[in-house]
């Protein structure tokens, strides 16, 4: 082969002009959609499989960003999956269907792809419905993921966050996941004891449920009991109490509640030596909601910190719970119970 530098210049100049041509070639939607499909089911195997150093290969940086970097994403994909295993539930099966819409806006190509989740649970499984938007920066070759759920739970933050979407791309609306009883299962069984004879918290903006056991500090001469509540909640594997602190905003401002999110997450790592933060999922299928665990020393104690925020009936509330990681999972399951259950009143 000659070298470059004995070729003609002007062989050169068209030498580079094709290969600019071929390297920048627009992909026809066919295949656009033929690759967007490939690597979703790339990234939905990645996910059954459990290779979550692949699956985050997958997903857009900024979903990467939102759940604080790389390692703590999967610690808390690790985390999720063995909480979903001691409950009961598991990944059967994950289907990625046609991607339905293909639009393109500045110098990005979305596409919506559908997405049918098959999953044991106990006494049945469950089936739900729902979708990834795919965008790609290169014409369709490679794609990057966004989980549909976590789409709609950004509400109006959804345009800074995705500056390029298409306004006339019609992302579909969340559906609730189906159950199927299994042939000749037992009834489900009864929450534990501790919710036999529940503590019901009543305030003007909300109705709270606490398990047996738990009891409710004074009023706070500061607060009024509406805007400012703390709990003790029952533990049984550490001496060190956990308590809740319910804080309610009177109004559902996005971006005043996420103020006072951050503020909540630094006052927390300021009082915590050595502070590591992973995400909490528990508060994911409130409006707006999201959540935060950090964990460290206070006062010479190994204690966990986990926040979460929402919106509702035109409030903003906001979650402050603390435990040892001793009680954690009996503490959580309390929590995931609490946020459930919690009743909004406008």
């Amino acid at each position: 082969m000659k070298n470059l530098a004995t070729v003609p210049p002007f062989a050169l100049g068209f030498f580079l002009l094709i290969a600019s041509a071929c390297a920048k070639a627009p992909l026809s939607d066919a295949a656009m959609k033929s690759a967007a499909q490939q690597q979703a089911n790339q990234c939905a195997q990645a996910m059954l499989s459990g290779d979550y150093e692949l699956f985050v290969t997958f997903l857009h940086p900024k979903v990467i960003d939102l759940m604080g970097g790389k390692d703590a994403l999967i610690q808390n994909l690790r985390d999720g999956a063995s909480q979903m295993q001691a409950q009961g539930f598991g990944i059967k099966s994950v289907q990625i269907g046609d991607p339905e819409q293909i639009e393109s806006s500045n110098s990005e190509v979305f596409a919506i792809m559908p997405e049918t989740l098959h999953m044991t649970a106990p006494g049945g499984t469950l089936l739900a419905h729902s979708y990834m938007l795919g965008i790609s920066d290169d014409g369709g070759q490679s794609w990057k993921f966004v989980d549909g759920a976590g789409i709609a739970k950004l509400g109006p933050r959804l345009t800074s966050f995705l500056p390029n979407l298409p306004a006339d791309l019609k992302l579909p609306k969340p559906t609730q996941a189906t159950f199927s009883p299994d042939p000749g299962a037992p009834p489900a069984v009864a929450r534990p004891s501790m919710w036999a004879t529940p503590v019901t918290v009543n305030r003007t903006g909300y109705q709270m449920t606490l398990p047996s056991g738990s009891t409710v500090d004074p009023p706070d001469p500061k607060h009024d009991a509406d805007h400012y509540t703390v709990v003790n909640l029952p533990n049984q594997s550490s001496p060190t109490p956990a308590t809740l602190t319910v804080i309610v905003s009177d109004n559902d401002d996005t971006r005043l509640q996420d103020e006072l999110y951050t503020y909540a997450q630094q006052s927390c790592k300021s009082g915590t030596v050595n502070p590591t933060q992973s995400m909490s999922t528990l508060f994911d299928n409130r409006d707006n909601g999201k959540g935060t665990v950090i964990s460290g020393q206070i006062n010479g104690v190994e204690c966990c910190c986990e926040l979460g925020t929402f919106t509702g009936a035109g409030k903003g509330y906001l979650f402050i719970c603390t435990y040892t990681p001793d009680d954690r999972d009996q503490i959580r399951g309390i929590l995931r119970h609490v946020v459930e259950s919690f009743l909004t009143k406008p």
